[in-house]
């Protein structure tokens, strides 16, 4: 059986080459892992925009309804008191006679 005598000199350079493999894997593995992590945390933020904007439009959205429900109420009023002028102006120009059908029943 061969054992490598600890002090050869290709030991150290075995060594050094174990350490350099280990230092790189760690390295790609934390690397991978950092991906992992910044990937989770754009899709959390992504979320989190998607939820502000929502609530944004939704009170935009009730906003704008209010404000339609105001407006459509001033319009029924000014609709109504156009009727109500026409209305009026139509009865002062109706005709001032009276005509009168006499029906005689023989």
């Amino acid at each position: 059986m061969n054992t490598i005598n600890p002090n050869s000199s290709c030991q150290t350079d075995v060594n050094k080459l174990i350490q350099d493999i280990n230092n790189k894997l760690r390295a790609d593995e934390k690397a991978r892992w950092d991906f992992k992590i910044k990937q989770y945390n754009d899709k959390v933020a992504a979320e989190k925009e998607q939820l502000r904007v929502a609530e944004e439009k939704s009170k935009r959205d009730d906003s704008y309804r209010e404000n339609q429900s105001v407006r459509n109420h001033e319009l029924d009023k000014i609709r109504v008191n156009a009727y109500r002028e026409v209305a009026l102006e139509q009865a002062k120009n109706q005709p001032r006679a009276i005509t009168y059908n006499n029906i005689i029943w023989k």
